[in-house]
């Protein structure tokens, strides 16, 4: 379930809040019953920098699929890691 949840953070991060990052790793420290599980995920980008996001992860059994979230306070701490796609300097 991690593993299928690094795709999720990397689309989450690149095409819903427009990040120049992607997700490297998704580790799964507790399960909150219900089929949700608390962890956190590693995000680097090219330039070096890095952080981690605590995460939330839904088994969608139904689905065959997962769900991740991210609470507010990491989508700051992205934001404020991270370049938007948008601010990439373009001068080559």
């Amino acid at each position: 379930m991690a593993h299928e949840s690094v795709d999720v953070v990397t689309d989450m991060i690149q095409n819903d809040w427009d990040l120049d990052a992607e997700c490297d790793d998704v580790t799964i420290t507790s399960s909150y019953g219900g089929n949700q599980y608390g962890g956190y995920a590693s995000v680097s980008d090219d330039d070096g920098d890095q952080t981690t996001v605590d995460v939330t992860v839904t088994n969608v059994k139904y689905d065959h699929n997962v769900s991740v979230e991210i609470d507010g306070d990491g989508h700051d701490t992205l934001n404020n890691t991270f370049d938007t796609y948008d601010d990439e300097d373009d001068d080559y």
